[in-house]
């Protein structure tokens, strides 16, 4: 199954109440949170992983879980969902190796790291929102840019 394929299912399946197959961390939290694909659904998803930043979900998170990985995915795959919305685009999802094949001088730029896993290609432009949703984790306020700047950003590449 393609990226684009499990993107597409883990979403659909958001969008009913359903966890994807082998479930999914956090997902009860998730649905409370109204991800209806808009622009105002990003603060608070932005809060809610600030939330588990404060409450240490960092030093607990197995990335080898497939629930936590199934977790960190799907937001990812939102995260590509709004910037798709927001630019008339169909998210391409692709590994870090395709795109490495493609372009090898990005080695030198983006790390081979979970975080880089699954890559989104907007048009011409490339979009890392699984490393956005790690930073705001494991960083909190720290992180470079919130949910909303993230995707932001890209539709600001990607219409530039």
């Amino acid at each position: 199954m393609t990226f684009n394929e499990i993107a597409k299912q883990y979403l659909e399946a958001f969008d009913k109440g359903e966890a994807p197959p082998n479930g999914m961390a956090k997902f009860d939290e998730l649905q409370k949170l109204s991800l209806d694909g808009s622009m105002e659904s990003l603060p608070r998803l932005d809060a809610f992983l600030l939330e588990l930043h404060v409450a240490g979900y960092a030093d607990e998170i197995d990335l080898d879980d497939e629930e936590a990985q199934n977790f960190l995915y799907f937001a990812a795959f939102y995260l590509g969902k709004v910037a798709g919305v927001q630019t008339a685009l169909v998210p391409n999802w692709v590994t870090w190796e395709v795109v490495m094949e493609a372009n090898p001088a990005l080695k030198d730029n983006i790390p081979e790291v979970f975080g880089t896993s699954v890559l989104c290609v907007l048009g011409q432009s490339l979009y890392i929102p699984l490393s956005a949703v790690m930073g705001r984790i494991y960083e909190g306020n720290f992180s470079e840019e919130s949910m909303t700047q993230s995707v932001t950003g890209i539709v600001a590449a990607v219409k530039g």
